[in-house]
């Protein structure tokens, strides 16, 4: 196959990629819920939310105990949060500017 060739293929599975509905998983493991934070996939602060009693509680999905969360749950529970901490951040923020005028 030469070089147009495969740029022909690979611009045939860009296409067929770009048409494919965005569908989000059902569950996520801690490693996912670190990058959904923006945390390395190992990360402490993940453990930190996992273990606040506000986050959504992990479903066992094997016998050995492995959890998965629904990531339906974690995103709302991510977006709530953050917006929260946003708006907390912003009015701080004013508050400085006010104080420092």
């Amino acid at each position: 196959m030469n070089d147009s060739e495969m740029n022909a293929l690979a611009d045939k599975i860009a296409e067929r990629l770009l048409k494919r509905p965005n569908i989000p998983p059902v569950s996520v493991r801690k490693r996912d819920i670190s990058y959904m934070l923006g945390n390395s996939g190992r990360s402490t602060s993940t453990d930190q939310v996992i273990n606040d009693p506000t986050f959504p509680p992990p479903v066992c999905v094997t016998e050995n105990g492995y959890k998965r969360w629904r990531y339906e749950d974690v995103k709302r529970w991510i977006d709530k949060h953050y917006e929260k901490q946003a708006k907390v951040t912003f009015l701080a923020l004013r508050e400085r500017q006010r104080l420092i005028s």
